[in-house]
C-alpha cells in the first residue's frame, strides 16, 4: 500500500508540470518529444523530454523541458528543468531557466527551486 501511495503522490506532484506542456503550441512550429516509462518489483520511473521552436501571434520562441519521476522502496522524487527564450511582436524579449527538485522518503521530504528570468522592452 505504501508503494501505491508514493506513486499517487509523485503523479499528483507531476501533473502541474506535465499539464504545462499542453500550452506549448505555435502557429508555425518544430518540436521534439521523447518519453520513457518503466516499472518493476522495486519501483517505477518515467521521463519526458520536450523541445521546440515556434513563430506565432505572440512572437518567436524556443523552449526545452524535461521531467523525471522515480518511485522506489525508499521514497519518491521528481526533477524538472525548463528553459525558454522569446522575441515578442511588441519589442519585448526574454529568456529564462528553472530547475526544480522534489523528494520524499521515510525520513522526510524536501524541495529545491533555482530560477533565473530576464525580460526586456
Amino acid at each position: 500500500m505504501r508503494k501505491t501511495t508514493r506513486v499517487v503522490a509523485v503523479a499528483t506532484m507531476a501533473l502541474p508540470f506535465l499539464a504545462g506542456l499542453s500550452g506549448a503550441a505555435f502557429a508555425d512550429s518544430t518540436g521534439y518529444h521523447q518519453s520513457q516509462q518503466a516499472a518493476g518489483p522495486t519501483g517505477a520511473a518515467a521521463a519526458s523530454i520536450l523541445s521546440g521552436t515556434g513563430n506565432g501571434p505572440k512572437g518567436d520562441s524556443a523552449f526545452f523541458h524535461t521531467v523525471t519521476l522515480a518511485v522506489g522502496p525508499n521514497g519518491a522524487a521528481l526533477s524538472k528543468v525548463t528553459s525558454h527564450v522569446f522575441n515578442g511582436p511588441d519589442g519585448t524579449a526574454g529568456a529564462g531557466y528553472e530547475q526544480t527538485t522534489i523528494a520524499a522518503g521515510p525520513n522526510g521530504a524536501g524541495s529545491q527551486n533555482v530560477s533565473s528570468h530576464v525580460t526586456t522592452g
